[in-house]
């Protein structure tokens, strides 16, 4: 069993020294805590940050290692299991499911009822951290994704004139993704520096399968099982290749070619660096608030504006027990939520009691904000107090910061359409398939229908491999099926 400095993927980030000239509170001047986390650039900074503020406090020390995203799950599996493990871990919420049993009960210093608490939104605080109605971990990072657009060529009247004679309706906010690519064919001006729209197409972390799984949320749910889009709870058997898939990843490649050069490998701060320079007329961004802070060169004379709105929806949706196309009840669709970061305690952990009072503050008001505040740790908003508009009306006006705070705190909200992201193990497994084979279908390689027929196929293979009872039995919890 390998020890945790053994482990090959990690890198010492940094190690804080006992502050001496100071009272600690609480004393923890003999404990060295250590600290396994996502490598992440914004993520590694707020921990320096934060660290260093903890252990001048309580003088301790503090060692801080990394794992590579695309090994994420085997290795904090590794290093929970050797016979030193870490004392704190920092991991995305679909690794959770794999590691609760080998991380602590959430402890009771930080009960889900105190104040700090209940500020976090509901999805992150009640449903995201807990496996089979008990609380292992806290939330430190939210995660989705949200629409925003440049209103000063929304509002343009040249331009609203020659939309609605082309597509026989007014310019506005796109409420289906039908809408959403009619705007992004009207505003595809390459030869005056303008496209019609940017995603992180090729951002990593799982963001082109998060993109397509928002697209297609709007096209697969029904009334009895609505967030289970992508099994059949019962069977387990894939619904990824219908028809209402089919229409997502054909509206999902559209995008991609009314979008500027070499956005197939967009991350979500290419993303964002579009938007800010005025280059592209709408996007879908991170919920984090980059594109607030993203570069603008320096003699940019740029006069856009921006807003934000909810992801568009669908007029109608693959009904995968009926076989046949229904129309929606409501405008409202579901929103594919990312579970962001979570932090928790090893159950070898010996320094435990250090361990929980780093997550307290990590995880507070006042730290997280500035962590959301930060350009450079870039924390999406997962409590309510981060999504006050007087936070942002100054950047970008009263109207667009409460648009913005609003479309946010839908989304941290307990809604009882909001879809949140696959938590079964082999997540990255699943995940994986899913993203190359999209990756084919953008290559112009197969259709749409082969692709997500090849997804399908080799998702019930895995599905058979890690045991139909098991994958049911985490996917009936994930979608509400059972308590």
């Amino acid at each position: 069993m390998r020890t945790l400095s053994a482990l090959s993927l990690l890198s010492v980030v940094a190690v804080y020294p006992v502050a001496t000239a100071i009272a600690c509170s609480p004393d923890f001047s003999t404990v060295t805590l250590r600290i396994l986390a996502q490598e992440d650039t914004g993520l590694q900074q707020q921990l320096r940050q934060v660290t260093k503020s903890w252990t001048t406090a309580t003088c301790a020390k503090v060692q801080l290692s990394d794992v590579p995203s695309s090994s994420l799950t085997a290795e904090f599996i590794a290093a929970l299991s050797a016979d030193a493990p870490p004392d704190v871990v920092i991991f995305p919420t679909t690794v959770l499911p794999e590691i609760a049993s080998f991380i602590l009960p959430v402890s009771p210093e930080i009960s889900l009822n105190e104040p700090d608490q209940l500020d976090v939104g509901e999805v992150y605080r009640d449903v995201l951290t807990s496996i089979n109605s008990t609380s292992r971990a806290v939330t430190i990072s939210g995660g989705g994704f949200l629409y925003t657009y440049r209103t000063d060529l929304f509002a343009d009247a040249k331009n609203r004139d020659s939309f609605e004679r082309g597509f026989g309706y007014p310019l506005s906010v796109p409420t289906t993704w039908a809408q959403y690519n009619d705007i992004a064919s009207f505003f595809n001006r390459p030869s005056e520096n303008l496209w019609g729209t940017a995603e992180s197409f090729g951002g990593g972390k799982g963001d082109l399968a998060l993109l397509f799984l928002s697209r297609a949320s709007s096209y697969t749910y029904f009334a009895d099982e609505s967030t289970a889009v992508l099994f059949d709870p019962s069977t387990m058997d894939s619904r990824i290749n219908n028809l209402g898939w089919v229409q997502a990843l054909e509206d999902l490649t559209k995008a991609l070619n009314l979008s500027p050069p070499g956005a197939i490998d967009y991350s979500s701060n290419d993303v964002d660096l579009a938007v800010a320079q005025g280059r592209v007329a709408q996007a879908i961004i991170w919920s984090s608030m980059g594109v607030l802070s993203a570069p603008i060169p320096p003699k940019a004379n740029l006069n856009h504006t921006l807003n934000f709105a909810f992801l568009p929806s669908s007029g109608e949706f693959w009904n995968a027990k009926e076989k046949r196309w229904e129309g929606h009840n409501s405008s409202t669709a579901p929103r594919w939520v990312l579970g962001g970061r979570q932090a928790a305690v090893a159950k070898g952990s010996k320094n435990s009691a250090a361990a929980w009072d780093l997550i307290r503050m990590l995880g507070g008001p006042q730290t997280s904000l500035e962590g959301v505040l930060d350009p450079k740790v870039r924390v999406p908003p997962y409590r309510k107090s981060h999504l006050d508009p007087r936070l942002w009306s100054a950047q970008i006006g009263e109207d667009p910061a409460r648009k913005l705070c609003e479309v946010q705190n839908a989304m941290i909200g307990a809604q009882r359409e909001l879809m949140l992201d696959l938590r079964v193990p082999g997540y990255e497994l699943y995940s994986g398939v899913l993203e190359n084979e999209i990756r084919r279908a953008f290559a112009g390689r197969q259709s749409a229908k082969v692709t997500l027929d090849r997804i399908a196929t080799s998702w019930d293979r895995l599905t058979d491999s890690f045991g139909r009872d098991r994958q049911r039995l985490a996917y009936q919890a994930l979608v509400g099926l059972t308590k």
